[in-house]
């Protein structure tokens, strides 16, 4: 929310591209995941970095969710941005890179 109120450009733009989306297709898209869970078998990926990244204040993947498919996936990481909601890569660019590439210099 926070973001969105900004009035900036970049948050304008991605407000039109999501008001621009069909309805039959975010139905489509929100039908084809709504069962999706591969919670239960997270710890069979195993010898693989994992880096879970998670915006404090997104309701479409809430923190919980993704803090349980962390505790799922022994070795994997975890980083909360806060403030952030679901496009953490947008709204705290630079914390976000910052983030992901740490992780990826370490692996």
């Amino acid at each position: 929310e926070e973001y969105r109120n900004q009035g900036t450009a970049e948050a304008q733009a991605i407000a039109d591209m999501i008001a621009t989306t069909s309805v039959n297709g975010y139905a489509g898209c929100a039908s084809a995941i709504q069962n999706l869970s591969y919670l239960d078998s997270l710890d069979q990926i195993t010898g693989l970095p994992v880096l879970f990244i998670a915006g404090a204040q997104d309701a479409g993947t809430p923190p919980a969710g993704m803090e349980a498919m962390h505790a799922n996936m022994p070795g994997s990481e975890y980083v909360l941005l806060d403030p952030a909601a679901h496009i953490s890569n947008v709204e705290r660019s630079a914390d976000f890179t910052q983030t992901l590439s740490g992780f990826l210099a370490k692996h």
